[in-house]
C-alpha cells in the first residue's frame, strides 16, 4: 500500500490516511503526477490540454482513464500534456468525461452503479451517447462504475442490454409452430402472452430482491411462477433458460408456501438470480 498520495492539481504530497487536497480539495491519487513527458516522448511534440474549468473530480476520472489506457502524460497543474502521437486517444478520453459530466445527478437522490470495466471503449461510447440521447443524468465514480439515479435504474438496464445483447430477440407471442414444432405445445401454450408473464416474473422478483416480504412482489411471484410452470415451452425459446426460469421461479414460490424455512436474506438472493436470469429476456 503506498505510504503517500499526491494531487493532480496542485502536485503535493500527503499521508496515505488523506483523501483530500486541503487546499485543492480535489480527490488524492496514488501515484505521483509526472512533472514532465519523458524526453523520448516529447521529442515529437506534445499537445497540450487547458482542463482549469473541470472540477476536480472529472481530472481524476481522465487520470484514471488515461493510466487504464496506457497514454503517456503530464499535469503542469490543470494543464494535462500528452505526446501528439496520442493526441486522437486522449481526445477521446476527454470526450468521453466531458458527456459524463454533462447531466449532473442530483447528490441528495438516491443512486445505482453499475461496474463496466469489462466494456470496450466503444461499447462504454455507445452507452454514454444513449444516455444523453434520451436524458439521462449520468457520472462516473473514482472507480470508473457508471453511477444513475435510481429512478433511472429501469431505463438504463434497458440500455446495457440493448449494447449488451444486441442479437437478443423479442418473444413473439403471436409466432405460430416451427417447421416440425409441436402441434400440441403450441395448444398448450396459446393462451399464455408470455411476454407478459416474464414481464411479471421480472418486476415480482425485482421488488423481492430488495425486500423478501414485499406483499405485491410475493402475490405476483406466486401468480406468475404457477402460470409459467402450467404451459409447455414458448415458441423461439431457448428450452435450457426456459427450465431455468420455471425452476427459480418454482423455488422462490415454495419459499413463500411455506415448502422451505429460508431466511430473508437467501430469498432475496434467489429473485436477485433469476432476476439476472429474466434481464436479457424483458
Amino acid at each position: 500500500m503506498a505510504s503517500t498520495k499526491w494531487c493532480l492539481q496542485c502536485g503535493g504530497e500527503f499521508l496515505a490516511a488523506v483523501e483530500v487536497c486541503p487546499d485543492c480539495e480535489l480527490e488524492l491519487v496514488d501515484e505521483r503526477p509526472a512533472p514532465a513527458l519523458p524526453d523520448d516522448e516529447a521529442a515529437s511534440g506534445e499537445v497540450e490540454y487547458d482542463l482549469a474549468e473541470w472540477a476536480g473530480e472529472a481530472r481524476v476520472m481522465l487520470e484514471q482513464l488515461l493510466e487504464g489506457d496506457g497514454v503517456p502524460h503530464a499535469w503542469q497543474g490543470a494543464t494535462l500534456l500528452v505526446p501528439a502521437a496520442f493526441e486522437a486517444r486522449a481526445d477521446n478520453h476527454i470526450d468521453h468525461v466531458e458527456l459524463a459530466t454533462q447531466a449532473a445527478l442530483d447528490p441528495d437522490a438516491e443512486q445505482v452503479a453499475y461496474d463496466l470495466s469489462d466494456w470496450s471503449d466503444d461499447m462504454q461510447t455507445r452507452l454514454e451517447q444513449r444516455l444523453l440521447a434520451e436524458g439521462v443524468p449520468f457520472s462516473f465514480d473514482v472507480e470508473g462504475d457508471l453511477v444513475v439515479l435510481l429512478a433511472d435504474e429501469e431505463r438504463v438496464e434497458r440500455l446495457i442490454d440493448d449494447i449488451e445483447f444486441p442479437d437478443a430477440l423479442p418473444i413473439d407471442d403471436d409466432q405460430g409452430p416451427a417447421d416440425g414444432g409441436d402441434a400440441e405445445q403450441a395448444d398448450d401454450a396459446g393462451d399464455v402472452d408470455a411476454g407478459s408473464l416474464l414481464s411479471d416474473l421480472f418486476v415480482a422478483s425485482d421488488r423481492l430482491m430488495h425486500d423478501a416480504r414485499d406483499h405485491e412482489g410475493v402475490l405476483s411471484l406466486v401468480d406468475a411462477a404457477t402460470r409459467a410452470e402450467s404451459i409447455r415451452l414458448p415458441y423461439g425459446f431457448d428450452p435450457d433458460v426456459w427450465k431455468r426460469i420455471v425452476t427459480q421461479a418454482t423455488e422462490l414460490r415454495a419459499a413463500f408456501e411455506g415448502e422451505t424455512d429460508e431466511p430473508d436474506e437467501a430469498i432475496e438472493a434467489r429473485a436477485r438470480e433469476l432476476r439476472a436470469e429474466l434481464r436479457p429476456l424483458v
